[in-house]
C-alpha cells in the first residue's frame, strides 16, 4: 500500500473523492481537508496503516447476517439534487456487500476509487474557496461519513479518520469523515473474531449504512 504524506498534498495534483474535486493545486476544499488534518494530526502504528486491505469478497446469498451491536447509521440529503443523489447511489452500490475479515482493514478510498464519468459519476455541487461550483462525484463524502458512524457504533476500530475544516450539514459536528483519493482516507479495522459485512443503500432521501455479522 502506498504511503501518504498529508503535508505535501498542497500543490500536488490529487483527487478529492468525498467532496467531488478531482484535481487541486492547494486551494479550495483540498486546502480545507489538509488544514483539518494538520490541525488534528492522527498517528497510528505502522502495521495498521500499511496492512493490505481485503475488500474483494462478497457475502454469499445463503449466509444470514445481523446488525452488529448498534452498527446502523442513517443520514439525510436533498433528493431534489438529482446528480448528487445519483453519485451517492453509485458509491453505495460499490460499497455494499464488502466483507472485512477479522483483523483486516477496510479502506474507503480503495473501495470507491477515483470518481470518474466512466464509473457513472455525474457533476454535482461542491465548494471551492467558499464558492459553489460543479465537480464529478460531488456528495460521496456523505457516504464515508455515514460509514464512519455506523462502524463506530458497531464497536469497530477506527484506524484513520479526518474531519472537514467546515461544518457539513448531514451529520452533527465532529461526526464527519473526509476522504480524498490519493490523500486522506477513512480506514476501519475489524477487531472482532468474525467476518463483518458492510451493507449500504440509498432509500429516498436517506443514506443508510449497516455493519453486520454472521448469525
Amino acid at each position: 500500500m502506498r504511503k501518504i504524506f498529508i503535508g505535501v498534498l498542497a500543490g500536488v495534483l490529487v483527487a478529492l473523492v468525498g467532496c467531488g474535486v478531482t484535481a487541486g493545486n492547494g486551494d479550495g476544499i483540498m486546502t480545507e481537508v489538509v488544514e483539518a488534518a494538520e490541525r488534528e494530526p492522527i498517528t497510528y502504528p505502522q502495521k495498521e496503516t500499511t496492512k493490505p486491505v481485503k475488500t474483494a469478497s462478497k457475502a454469499q446469498p445463503q449466509q444470514e447476517w445481523k446488525v452488529l451491536q448498534n452498527g446502523s447509521y442513517t443520514t439525510k440529503f436533498d433528493a431534489a439534487q438529482k446528480n448528487r443523489t445519483h453519485n451517492l447511489d453509485v458509491a453505495a452500490k460499490t460499497l455494499d456487500g464488502t466483507i472485512i475479515e477479522p483483523n483486516d482493514i477496510l479502506s474507503f478510498n480503495e473501495i470507491i476509487g477515483l470518481a470518474t464519468a466512466e464509473k457513472g459519476y455525474l457533476s454535482a455541487k461542491i465548494f471551492i474557496d467558499g464558492e459553489e461550483v460543479e465537480g464529478l462525484g460531488g456528495g460521496i463524502c456523505q457516504l464515508s461519513s455515514t460509514l464512519y458512524n455506523a462502524a463506530k457504533q458497531a464497536g469497530l476500530e477506527i484506524v484513520e479518520r479526518h474531519a472537514h475544516s467546515r461544518r457539513v450539514y448531514y451529520v452533527p459536528e465532529g461526526k464527519d469523515a473526509a476522504t480524498a483519493y490519493g490523500g486522506v482516507d477513512l480506514k476501519i479495522k475489524n477487531n472482532t473474531k468474525k467476518q463483518v459485512k458492510v451493507a449500504a443503500r440509498i432509500e429516498g432521501d436517506q443514506c443508510i449504512v449497516e455493519i453486520k455479522t454472521k448469525l
